[in-house]
């Protein structure tokens, strides 16, 4: 996770990215599987790199957000598009800013919005199309303010997306 809003889009972006060969014997086998994915190395590469563990943007998970993207009949890639379009990558977005453009362009579709775990919802929309960095600070606790060692909490303020999943050659 990070605090720097552009840096890790940047970073992405200028990475002088290692050949397959240098990989790990697991990354290639990931980066083998990414490929069917994307027709360029170079995307299934970035993506194999910028995996993490478990979650959001552990294998499984992305994986599964890929076979999503290509299984999705045509009006739901049109969406899928739209969704992506309102996101520029390295820009960070608020809960807010994220819910307002996913039920905008739900509407724009002619969707209805969701009515309920509406913060829930739309960031798993927004978690479905990219690799986020997840932006956090860390706050005092108020119960522990005036002590000598406060206790310190770690608040989500954004996201950004660094990188886009749904395969150019799918739009």
């Amino acid at each position: 996770m990070s605090n720097d809003t552009t840096q890790s889009a940047i970073s992405i972006a200028d990475l002088k990215l290692p050949q397959f060969t240098d990989l790990t014997y697991t990354q290639k086998q990931r980066c083998s599987v990414f490929r069917g994915f994307y027709p360029e190395e170079r995307k299934a590469i970035q993506l194999t790199l910028l995996l993490e563990g478990k979650g959001e943007r552990g294998f499984s998970k992305v994986n599964e957000k890929l076979e999503a993207l290509m299984r999705a009949g045509y009006k739901e890639q049109q969406l899928d598009d739209d969704l992506a379009e309102a996101f520029p990558l390295g820009t960070m977005v608020t809960d807010n800013e994220i819910i307002k453009t996913v039920t905008g362009v739900m509407r724009d579709h002619g969707r209805k919005v969701f009515i309920s775990s509406i913060r829930r919802n739309c960031l798993a929309v927004f978690n479905s199309l990219f690799i986020v960095d997840v932006i956090t600070t860390e706050i005092c606790c108020e119960d522990s303010a005036e002590s000598l060692n406060p206790k310190m909490k770690k608040v989500i303020t954004g996201y950004t997306p660094i990188f886009k999943l749904k395969p150019e050659d799918q739009e």
